[in-house]
């Protein structure tokens, strides 16, 4: 991220290309500051979210060599796109849900407006093809999800295990299991869809390394990762092969299963 560029690499490739930022050859609006966060449309356009000073924020877009501020606010934190091209963000700093239109933000679910308990400050959004959020809650240690039409969110996993500290991370498979990285701890759990304990995954990544956000991709897992003397410079992507017998249930829960490094 310090490197003000966003990068792109596909697997077995030995060179990314860059797509904004220093060296990009971009028309319109090239210049990233300090970005916070990517998503990737189902067209190919890139959305990111960039902190340019103390109170101001943008949400850009770069599409077909070009790119544009979509719009500036100094909330913004972290950017997801759906499977249908739905854009959404979280804002107030994690504690907004709002959806993307055009250049209009759109309220969606805002912790402000709920009881007490059911507040959170969000750290990462995941959105499923049926607009479906799920939240990683932070310190809180749980995972909500807020579907359409419903009047909050739901309490969908929870990592309480001994040694969890917060969470940041996520991402949910079609099979609703629930992936979510402790950079705190240097951990990935794993957990079922309404289960209050989870599976703590073995990566073997090397020492020094901290796990920040993952995705999941066919039988693989790509572990975004930055280095503990230096939590600005997040500049490694780590693919790890999940094995097969990675089953979650009741008598695997709270144990360490292993995915090979490769």
């Amino acid at each position: 991220m310090s490197s003000k560029r966003v990068l792109r690499c596909r697997p077995g490739e030995s060179e990314c290309q860059i797509v904004a930022g220093v060296g990009a050859t971009v028309n319109g609006h090239n210049q990233l500051h300090r970005p916070l966060d990517v998503a990737v449309s189902p067209s190919g356009d890139v959305f990111v979210v960039d902190w340019e000073a103390r109170d101001r924020r943008s949400l850009l877009k770069f599409s077909n060599g070009h790119g544009q501020v979509l719009l500036q606010t100094p909330g913004l934190f972290r950017v997801a796109c759906s499977p249908n091209g739905v854009l959404y963000v979280l804002d107030n700093v994690g504690k907004k849900v709002q959806r993307v239109d055009g250049s209009v933000l759109t309220p969606v679910l805002d912790s402000s407006d709920l009881p007490e308990d059911q507040r959170f400050a969000a750290s990462q959004l995941f959105v499923t093809s049926e607009e479906t959020v799920y939240l990683s809650n932070g310190r809180g240690k749980r995972v909500l999800r807020f579907s359409p039409g419903s009047p909050q969110p739901t309490t969908v996993g929870s990592i309480q295990q001994e040694g969890a500290r917060g969470l940041a991370g996520l991402f949910v498979t079609e099979n609703h299991k629930i992936y979510v990285t402790d950079p705190v701890r240097k951990r990935i759990w794993v957990l079922n869809e309404g289960e209050t304990t989870g599976v703590q995954l073995d990566l073997a990544l090397p020492d020094g390394v901290v796990p920040f956000d993952v995705m999941l991709q066919r039988d693989s897992m790509y572990v975004l990762h930055y280095e503990v003397d230096n939590p600005e410079n997040i500049q490694a992507v780590y693919r790890c092969c999940l094995p097969p017998e990675l089953v979650l249930d009741a008598a695997s829960a709270g144990g360490a299963q292993s995915a090979e490094d490769t």
